[in-house]
This record gives C-alpha cells, structure tokens and sequence, in this order.
C-alpha cells in the first residue's frame, strides 16, 4: 500500500507509472484540485505551467480536454476564441481516465476533500496495480468501503 499526498503538483506522471509497472502496489493518491488555477480562462498558460501540467498528467491532452474554441460577435464579424471549459469535476474524471491507462483498477469516483471554507482542495483517488481480477475485485471492495466510512 502506498499513500501519496504530494506536496501541490510535485507528484509526476512517471512516477505513477513506476507504481503501476509493479503490479503489487495499491495507491491512495490525494490530487491536487488547485491544477484549476493554472488553467488561464483565455487558455494562455505560461510554459513553465504548460511543463507542470504536462508532468502531472503525463501527456499534453490535458489542454484539448479543459479548453475549446469559441466564437464571438464583434464589430468585424466573428472572432475565435480559446475559452475554459474545465471544472473541478471535469479535471477529476480526466485524472481517473488517466489513471486507468496504466492501473488494471481504478476505484469508479474520488473523494472530494474541502477545506475549512468549503473550498475544493483535492480529490483522493485509489488504483490497483495487481492485474489479478480477484486480488482486483477484493481491493475495490475494500476502498469502496473505506470511502463509505469517509
């Protein structure tokens, strides 16, 4: 069992996919929601943010999935524009899909945790690297019921 709290986005991508190459690890995993102020509302995300963000989720696809073109009225005519389309629910299920590219299981939902003014700080998520569908299920059944009690 392996408990990660990074310290804000330090975790990287590799590194979940050390844990997930040795299919022996269960991973309790708190992730960071404050990727959200990272994402710019007009889409322009300096490089150094562009780097962390790729990092943290291990491919650029993060961008297409959190931002889409839209398109506006001016006095010239029309006008696209990059705009935000990412929530904190959005992010946590790319998270989770990302997640289950390389666990054999991934626990279905995350825990939301809020601070003491009810603002979203991170999501804890749980996966499995044991590729055995029994070890799998039994796994499932356990953090399902920890998330219960939570």
């Amino acid at each position: 069992m392996l408990f990660l709290d990074p310290y804000g986005m330090q975790v990287e991508w590799t590194t979940l996919q050390a844990v997930a190459c040795t299919q022996a690890i269960d991973l309790w995993i708190l992730f960071p929601l404050a990727t959200m102020r990272l994402l710019r509302n007009d889409g322009d995300i300096p490089p150094g943010w562009r780097r962390r963000l790729n990092a943290l989720f291990g491919e650029e696809a993060w961008f297409q999935e959190f931002y889409r073109v839209g398109r506006e009225c001016d006095l010239v005519g029309h006008v696209e524009r990059l705009e935000k389309i990412a929530t904190f629910e959005s992010i946590g299920d790319y998270f989770l899909r990302r997640l289950r590219t390389i666990f054999p299981a991934v626990l279905d939902s995350a825990v939301e945790l809020v601070g003491s003014r009810g603002q979203k700080l991170y999501l804890l998520c749980y996966a499995l690297a044991n590729p055995n569908p029994r070890a799998t299920q039994l796994g499932l059944r356990i953090a399902r019921h920890i998330v219960e009690k939570l």
